[in-house]
C-alpha cells in the first residue's frame, strides 16, 4: 500500500487487519527523512498526525525507549509516501537487490506475526 495520510502505522495496521496477524517494527530500521525530525522537535505537527496518534495508541505497544516525537514520526500524515509491501522472509533478500539494483530504496523495518489483528508493537 501507498504510505500517505494515515502514516506508516495506520496504513500497516490496515494490512494486519484485512490479514489477521499483528507485527513487530524497529524504529532504528525505518528510514525517515531528516527534515521529519527536525519538523517533529519543534513541535510543527500536522493535525492530521496527531489524530492518526490518538487512533492508534489502543493498537500500538510501544516500547518504553520511544519517544512521542518518534511515535509521532511513525504516525505522519504527511512526510510519508513510500510504499509499504508485505513480503515472505524467503523472498526479502530477492526483492531487496532488485529495488536497490534500481536505484529504489528499500528497507526491512520488522516482521508480521502471529497474535491479535491489528496489533503493532515498536521496538528502537
Amino acid at each position: 500500500t501507498d504510505v500517505t495520510g494515515y502514516g506508516l502505522l495506520g496504513h500497516l495496521r490496515n494490512l494486519l487487519l484485512a490479514s489477521g496477524v499483528s507485527a513487530t517494527i524497529r524504529l532504528s530500521c525505518v528510514p525517515v527523512l531528516t527534515a521529519a525530525w527536525e519538523l517533529v522537535a519543534e513541535r510543527i505537527v500536522p493535525g492530521g498526525t496527531l489524530a492518526n496518534h490518538a487512533y492508534l495508541a489502543p493498537f500500538v505497544e510501544w516500547d518504553s525507549s520511544i519517544s512521542e516525537e518518534a511515535q509521532l514520526v511513525l504516525c505522519d500524515a504527511q512526510t510519508s509516501g513510500g510504499i509499504l509491501i508485505a513480503v515472505p522472509p524467503e523472498k526479502v533478500d530477492a526483492l531487496c537487490a532488485a529495488l536497490n539494483e534500481s536505484h529504489t530504496l528499500a528497507a526491512i523495518i520488522g516482521e508480521v506475526t502471529a497474535g491479535a489483528a491489528g496489533r503493532i508493537r515498536v521496538l528502537p
